[in-house]
């Protein structure tokens, strides 16, 4: 059986979804349990995610190079700007700010969801490493970014799983582990800004 082709909004649609229901989780949990860390997660998730949909929804404008350019550049620094305010749910980690009750299983579905993010951003990777496009590359930083926060909140899970009361340890070592993976966020997204400069000049492909 043939399957029918997917629209180019059905493909958008699908590349979304599973960050959305991520999004939608932190953002009832963090409701019904008074937890900041989840509702700034969520909420950050939600514009990670309207960037990542204006950009994919740009590579329709693939005969246009120069709104192309304008669409990269813009949301390029929009979204460096979304990835500094990741310092705020970061500050809740640290602070502890999350005491709430958490099941085994939902830590098992995050476990599972940050393996799946962070598998398709290698794939991803590789089907694009040798790509000059520069939609292409917001794209892969991107998926980068979600696959590094879905590991900060798989780590956030693992300590209200396991830990009942304050740990100073544990403050340290979410401490170091956030700020790498802030400064790997904050270097992906200065990175791809430079390399509109040194590779704007190339045609732009449409994305598949």
């Amino acid at each position: 059986i043939k399957l029918p082709a997917l629209s180019q909004k059905e493909k958008i649609s699908v590349q979304l979804l599973p960050g959305l229901l991520f999004a939608l989780y932190n953002g009832i949990f963090g409701i019904v349990f008074r937890s900041m860390w989840h509702i700034e997660i969520g909420i950050y998730y939600v514009l990670l995610l309207a960037v990542k949909a204006v950009v994919l929804a740009g590579f329709r404008l693939s005969e246009k190079p120069g709104a192309l350019k304008v669409l990269f550049f813009t949301t390029a620094v929009l979204l460096f700007f979304i990835n500094a305010a990741l310092i705020l749910p970061i500050i809740s980690m640290i602070r502890y700010e999350r005491d709430v009750p958490f099941p085994l299983k939902i830590a098992i579905g995050i476990a599972a969801y940050t393996t799946y993010k962070v598998t398709m951003t290698v794939v991803r990777f590789v089907k694009a490493r040798k790509s000059t496009d520069l939609l292409t590359r917001e794209i892969v930083t991107i998926r980068f970014v979600e696959s590094i926060v879905s590991i900060l909140t798989l780590q956030n899970t693992l300590i209200m799983v396991n830990t009942a009361t304050e740990d100073e340890g544990l403050r340290i070592l979410c401490t170091v582990s956030s700020a790498v993976g802030l400064c790997a966020i904050l270097y992906l997204t200065v990175k791809m800004i430079v390399d509109y400069f040194s590779i704007s000049k190339n045609a732009l492909k449409p994305y598949k």
